[in-house]
């Protein structure tokens, strides 16, 4: 997904970015690592706090939707060469487009530029595919 962004932001004309997620991928993770140390430490994060707390989120969850993946996708299905990127625009649709704004912790989609959206969405599709390959039979 970082590479994704990577060469997005060299295709689009964006000057580097000191972080390897899309706008909308880095309000998600880095607005719940804060919300869970509100919870958890009663204050907010500081921003080196917040990068390692966003990785770990972000970490986390790719890896329960990577068990998900795993453990509902039929085998049979898991090797059809679209399952993959699939799943990836089903967890980008229904975590960045619809969760993630419904809860607060991102802005409402219209609210991102287009080429955020696209480059989020981009980022899970490879996600997807990435899960095909280390999943698929």
């Amino acid at each position: 997904m970082a590479q994704f962004t990577r060469a997005w932001n060299l295709l689009a004309g964006a000057r580097h970015r000191a972080r390897p997620y899309s706008a909308q991928e880095w309000d998600a993770t880095s607005g719940i690592a804060d919300m869970a140390a509100e919870h958890v430490l009663s204050r907010r994060l500081c921003d080196r706090e917040k990068e390692t707390g966003a990785a770990l989120v972000h970490y986390g969850s790719a890896a329960t939707m990577g068990a998900l993946y795993g453990g509902l996708v039929p085998a049979r299905m898991r090797s059809k060469h679209w399952a993959g990127p699939l799943f990836g625009f089903i967890v980008w649709m229904i975590g960045n487009q619809l969760l993630m704004p419904a809860i607060g912790v991102t802005k409402k989609p219209r609210e991102y530029t287009t080429k955020m959206r696209i480059n989020a969405l981009g980022e899970h599709l490879v996600y997807g595919l990435t899960l095909q390959l280390f999943c698929g039979n």
